[in-house]
């Protein structure tokens, strides 16, 4: 979906409708996917952003000083300035060069805040989030060139993706 014109935060939030099809699957997430992306759930989840912009002049110092997950808090200065909210009004060009690390994560001492501070109540299952607090997380990376007509992966693709190519590296267990 990385193509010209695209907003940022567009790219950014299909990655989390991606994570939330996911986690309701799993049955971590209890309300539907839609809900758990609007209400900030899936920073649970995901607590960085998805990529950043990549070159010789790349001023990407999103948030420095803040540590919200939630873009309104700081929306009006970055519509007027996309200097140190870079991504919030990121509109990627062809010739864009940037990152792409959709990433899991379950981190025990946030999952106790959120808990604790009844967030997201009735949207995340924290019974069975418990189940993954000792898992860790997954976070894979590509670097993206915007092109005229979309985008294209830089360099060879050298890590498996999916399952079947996990599998094909590591053996498939009997």
């Amino acid at each position: 979906m990385i193509k010209p014109g695209t907003m940022y935060p567009e790219i950014h939030k299909a990655a989390y409708m991606s994570l939330a099809e996911g986690l309701k699957g799993l049955g971590l997430i209890k309300s539907t996917p839609e809900v758990a992306v609007e209400a900030g759930a899936l920073y649970l989840f995901m607590p960085h952003g998805l990529g950043h912009g990549m070159g010789m002049d790349v001023h990407d110092c999103e948030n420095i000083g803040e540590r919200s997950f939630d873009f309104s808090t700081v929306l009006e200065r970055a519509q007027k300035s996309a200097t140190c909210v870079h991504r919030a009004t990121w509109r990627v060009e062809p010739g864009t060069v940037m990152s792409d690390e959709p990433g899991i994560y379950f981190i025990p001492a946030l999952m106790d805040k959120m808990r604790a501070e009844n967030k997201f109540e009735g949207i995340v299952d924290y019974e069975a989030l418990n189940a993954f607090r000792n898992f860790g997380g997954i976070r894979i990376e590509d670097d993206v060139l915007v092109t005229e007509t979309g985008s294209r992966f830089i360099g060879d693709k050298l890590l498996p993706l999916t399952v079947e190519e996990l599998e094909a590296v590591i053996g498939k267990e009997e």
